[in-house]
């Protein structure tokens, strides 16, 4: 029995091996998105194709336009902002499940009152630490959220005007902007926005901009849902040269986007050498 036992430990090792190896060649990007339709329209989330754009509806949030949302880095909570649907456009911070869309409140955002800049929050980003920036419209300009109170400090004026306005952090904690004609970077103490590279779209598109975007974290690339005539699709954007590449046409209204990657080569690691510690446990004490 005993040798039954430690040969089906030593598969498990193997087949966790295996599935080590094979993440740590190539992790599957798995794109997450919100979507709404209207001045009060109430969010939907979506599972986004990275490979064709196409969105699949996974459940109603709650909460009115959440257009903005990222994972936490530490803690992989996905966190975004949105309204509130009580008829007074209140301004809040919430967490969205992953299985049922469903969305959580955590926090009234700057109190519930609009900000310097305006009442918008047209995207969010972690930086490595967990310090949560936002982008804040209509008036161009850059703050830090904090994730417990909803607390708001304005950095300051970005120096840019535009339409879109996706921000996203690299891994090399460079926080990146985009609008409808260039990607930039932000001073992440002042929000001052320097150009990186004009962006270049597809041809034949009316009035393109990047509404979000997030970088794969195990790759580098940069993912972005862009917005043209009135129809969505899902990106990529070349950090180096401003590149825009379609990928395929996404749900309508799509204003949010986070990447989560699976699987995690760090942690199907250990999870293989945990596996492979009990196969030799177990082979230790049936000898």
């Amino acid at each position: 029995m005993a040798r039954v036992a430690a040969r089906g430990v030593r598969a498990l090792a193997v087949l966790v091996v295996g599935l080590a190896l094979a993440g740590s060649a190539s992790a599957v990007p798995v794109l997450y998105g919100t979507a709404y339709n209207g001045p009060d329209g109430l969010s939907t989330f979506y599972s986004v194709d990275a490979t064709t754009g196409a969105a699949t509806a996974i459940g109603a949030i709650g909460f009115e336009r959440v257009g903005a949302m990222d994972f936490h880095p530490g803690t992989g909570v996905l966190y975004a902002v949105g309204e509130r649907n009580d008829g007074f456009d209140t301004p809040v911070l919430i967490t969205i499940n992953l299985t049922t869309g469903s969305g959580t409140e955590v926090a009234t955002l700057n109190g519930g009152a609009a900000h310097s800049f305006g009442d918008a929050y047209t995207d969010i980003s972690f930086r490595s630490d967990g310090t949560l920036y936002a982008y804040l419209d209509a008036g161009d300009g850059l703050g830090t959220i904090d994730v417990v109170t909803g607390a708001l400090n304005e950095l300051g004026f970005t120096g840019v005007s535009g339409a879109g306005n996706g921000i996203a952090y690299s891994s090399g904690n460079v926080l990146h902007h985009a609008n409808e004609v260039a990607l930039h970077s932000l001073d992440q103490f002042t929000g001052a926005a320097s150009q990186i590279a004009a962006l270049t779209y597809p041809p034949l598109q009316t009035f393109p901009r990047v509404n979000a975007m997030d970088f794969d974290p195990a790759t580098g690339t940069l993912y972005a849902a862009v917005r043209r005539d009135f129809a969505n699709y899902l990106a990529t954007i070349d950090p180096g040269t401003g590149a825009v590449t379609s990928i395929g046409a996404s749900q309508s209204g799509l204003d949010a986007l986070a990447v989560f990657t699976v699987p995690e080569p760090g942690a199907l690691a250990l999870l293989a050498a945990a596996a492979l510690g009990l196969a030799r446990r177990r082979q230790s004490s049936a000898a």
